[in-house]
């Protein structure tokens, strides 16, 4: 069997999601900080998806995936308020500026 000897793969995944999602605190528009929300629910299903992969072919043991897939939720989750509450502060932005 050939082991991996270089960085931990989830750590460098996780520095670039990591790097990746300071990126989006610097969006100033309501619908590009949504978008970019979008993208990023994107991105961290398709990590899920690795993960699965990675336990699939025996890189990692069900229960780091079932650990991974516990906090991949919690991010689901907050990546989800996140996109809620942008999209009712533009609404609440829009009415207050018709006004």
């Amino acid at each position: 069997m050939i082991y991996y000897t270089g960085p931990v793969p989830c750590d460098r995944m996780r520095n670039y999601y990591y790097y990746t999602g300071r990126k989006g605190f610097g969006r100033y528009h309501f619908a590009e900080k949504i978008q970019f929300y979008n993208i990023a629910k994107g991105s961290t299903l398709e990590v899920q998806n690795h993960l699965i992969e990675a336990m699939n072919n025996g890189y990692i043991i069900a229960d780091a995936q079932a650990n991974f897939s516990e906090r991949y939720h919690i991010v689901e989750v907050k990546l989800n308020n996140l996109i809620s509450s942008t999209a009712k502060a533009r609404k609440k932005y829009a009415t207050k500026r018709s006004r």
